[in-house]
């Protein structure tokens, strides 16, 4: 008896120390490989959309894509912006400046 279990055992740790192995060797597969051009190393990284904090006058909402946002809303690169009458606003776009924009006129 003792014999058997110590084969079954023996099989178990077999059994994850492979499975272990075959794990590891598919992250390292899956991962982002650099691409070479004539010995050179180039980035594979892609670029952030800027972002920005949006103030408002006298905290009042705004739309943003459809949506009513007031101060403090993340704004994304190519984000639609609508004022209503007498309200504008800025958009921080923190060490890149500011973006300000005024009120809809009728």
């Amino acid at each position: 008896m003792k014999l058997r279990q110590m084969r079954i055992t023996s099989l178990m740790a077999l059994f994850l120390i492979f499975s272990t192995i075959q794990v590891y060797v598919g992250v390292t597969f899956a991962g982002p490989q650099p691409i070479t051009e004539n010995r050179k190393e180039v980035s594979m990284a892609s670029p952030q959309q800027a972002t920005g904090s949006l103030v408002t006058q006298g905290n009042k909402p705004i739309t943003v894509n459809g949506v009513a946002a007031t101060s403090g809303t993340t704004i994304i690169s190519g984000a639609s912006i609508e004022t209503p009458d007498g309200v504008g606003g800025t958009v921080n776009l923190g060490t890149l400046g500011s973006l300000q924009f005024g009120p809809t006129r009728n």
